[in-house]
């Protein structure tokens, strides 16, 4: 079986308005990066080069298809659903997840390696906090239907009766030799 990732990289503009994939996205909870620029904008064009070189190189360190990197023309801002607030500022660099409900500003260098930086550590904390939410989930299903005490004491009997285990077949072996 082959497992394939997909990340995805969204393009937005007067051109290629497509600003329903994007609430499609926001709506179902994906981690999203987003470069919100104005065109003609000095800074948004010294970035943007920036921004579009992660195609090539992110997909190699983050294998998640929850992850969407885009850019958005800020002519189509008022078309993106979410809590974005005010956007004053261009370019402005955001992280959304959680429905749009979870947002942050990027308020660091502007460069490739500062970008992948930046995503790789976002994608991580979050995956640790669904690896984290499992492993409790499977901790709370082995304590269910008693209390704490009664749970351990299940617990220690399998691992006597293993030891019993243990002892019966070491016995069978010594009566062999």
């Amino acid at each position: 079986m082959f497992c394939y990732y997909i990340m995805v990289f969204l393009h937005i503009n007067p051109a290629s308005p497509d600003t329903n994939l994007l609430n499609s996205y926001i709506g179902d909870g994906k981690q999203i990066f987003v470069l919100f620029y104005l065109d003609g904008c000095g800074p948004c064009q010294a970035t943007r080069p920036e921004w579009d070189k992660m195609q090539h190189s992110l997909p190699h360190l983050i294998q998640d298809n929850d992850v969407v990197v885009a850019d958005v023309d800020q002519s189509l801002l008022d078309s993106i659903t979410g809590n974005l607030g005010e956007i004053n500022s261009f370019p402005t660099i955001m992280y959304l997840t959680d429905n749009g409900d979870i947002k942050e500003n990027y308020e660091r260098e502007r460069t490739e390696q500062a970008f992948k930086d930046w995503i790789t550590s976002k994608t991580k904390s979050k995956s640790k906090s669904k690896s984290k939410t499992k492993k409790s989930t499977k901790h709370s299903r082995r304590h269910t239907g008693g209390s704490k005490l009664k749970s351990k004491r299940k617990c220690k009997s399998k691992s006597k009766s293993k030891s019993k285990r243990r002892r019966h077949h070491t016995k069978q072996r010594s009566r062999r030799h």
